[in-house]
This record gives C-alpha cells, sequence and structure tokens, in this order.
C-alpha cells in the first residue's frame, strides 16, 4: 500500500459512492450545525445551514480537489487552506459514523471512521495501489 495520490490513483476513484459518502457527511454536518446555532443563539437562521450541502459541492468540493494537487506539487501551506474548509464539514462525522453503522449502504465505505480529518473522502476501487492510506502526509 502507498499514500493517496490524486494523479496516480484518479482513476480508481469510484465517483458515485464517493459524491454520496461526502453529501451524507455535509447533510449531517449541515443538521449538526443547525443545532450549534441554535443554541449559540447568535441572531443566525438556523435553516440557512441546510445550504451547507450546496456550499459544500459548489465550492469546498473543487477547492479540495485543487488543494489536494497543489499540495502533491509541494506548494506550502495549502494543507491551512484544507483546514479551515474542513471545520465545516468535521462536526457531520460522528452522526455520518453512526448512519454507516445502522445502514451502510447510505454510505458506502468499508470503515468509516467516527471523525475523518479529509475535505473530500475519496471511495476507491479494491485494486487501487493505495487502499486503506489517506491523501494527506
Amino acid at each position: 500500500m502507498t499514500e493517496f495520490s490524486l494523479k496516480r490513483d484518479f482513476k480508481y476513484i469510484q465517483w458515485g459512492p464517493t459524491l454520496l459518502v461526502n453529501f451524507v457527511r455535509s447533510v449531517s454536518a449541515s443538521l449538526v450545525w443547525i443545532v450549534i446555532v441554535i443554541f449559540m443563539d447568535s441572531g443566525t437562521e438556523p435553516l440557512t445551514m441546510l445550504l451547507l450541502p450546496v456550499f459544500y459541492f459548489v465550492i469546498l468540493l473543487p477547492l479540495g480537489l485543487v488543494s489536494i494537487y497543489l499540495d502533491e506539487l509541494g506548494v506550502p501551506f495549502v494543507w491551512f487552506i484544507i483546514l479551515m474548509a474542513l471545520i465545516t464539514i468535521l462536526p457531520g462525522d460522528p452522526l455520518t459514523f453512526i448512519i454507516h453503522k445502522i445502514a451502510p449502504k447510505i454510505v458506502p465505505t468499508e470503515n468509516y471512521r467516527f471523525l475523518n480529518f479529509i475535505l473530500i473522502l475519496f471511495v476507491l476501487e479494491p485494486t487501487a495501489p493505495s487502499i486503506g492510506k489517506q491523501w494527506w502526509k
């Protein structure tokens, strides 16, 4: 097993399951953020958090793909961009973990962890050389 490389492993990405996992994760994060906003009583309308899945797929997903590519090129401090974007999606991981345990077909991964410090989770074919490794260094 080798470390995930977007350039090398791109052909092994199963895009349907990848998008499904990340969609469930973004919806879960949206629900958690709604609860957080309600308890913070910040004056923000909690239902605006329902736009998080759209924000994730329109802005964060492309940003994550570009950031991964730039990281592989050796651009310094790209991890900081990923970290800032990850803060929005990470709160949904525990709920997604529970969904994975109850209905594994909704979250089609073999081993979904309670917290995934990754902005984009890729579902790879079983023949991919980097199965079991994460893309970060």
